[in-house]
C-alpha cells in the first residue's frame, strides 16, 4: 500500500510541475490562445475580433485582430507538436494604431512591411 500511495504522489507532483511550467513558458493549447495570451502579455486586448490568419511556411502563423481602432498583429508558433506560443525570433510591437489608410515600417533585411486600414475596421 505504501508504494501505490508514493507512485500517485510522484504523479501528482510530476503533474504539478508540468502544469507549472507551461504556465511559467506561456505555451497554450491552440494558436487563437497563444494570440490572446501574447495581447495580455503585451499589456492590451484581448482583440474584439481576429480579422485574418495568415499560415507561413514554416507551420507558424501571424494573426491580425480588432482592437481599439487599431490592428493586433500576433506571430505564433508550434511548439514541440502540443503547444502554441508567441514566436521568439520576431521583434513584436504587437498593437499598431492606424492614423491614416496605411501604416508601414522598414525592417532591418530592407523589406517594407505594412498593413492598411480594412473596411472591417472603419466600422
Amino acid at each position: 500500500m505504501k508504494r501505490i500511495k508514493q507512485c500517485v504522489l510522484f504523479l501528482l507532483v510530476l503533474i504539478l510541475c508540468g502544469g507549472l511550467w507551461v504556465r511559467s513558458n506561456r505555451l497554450y493549447f491552440s494558436p487563437e490562445a497563444a494570440f490572446h495570451g501574447a495581447e495580455r502579455g503585451l499589456r492590451y486586448g484581448p482583440s474584439e475580433e481576429i480579422l485574418l490568419t495568415y499560415p507561413r511556411g514554416d507551420g507558424s502563423q501571424i494573426y491580425v485582430g480588432k482592437w481599439n481602432n487599431g490592428l493586433s498583429v500576433i506571430p505564433v508558433e508550434p511548439y514541440l507538436g502540443l503547444f502554441w506560443r508567441m514566436s521568439t525570433d520576431v521583434d513584436v510591437e504587437g498593437y499598431h494604431s492606424m492614423y491614416g489608410d496605411v501604416d508601414a515600417r522598414l525592417t532591418k533585411e530592407s523589406v517594407l512591411v505594412g498593413l492598411s486600414l480594412l473596411w472591417k475596421l472603419r466600422k
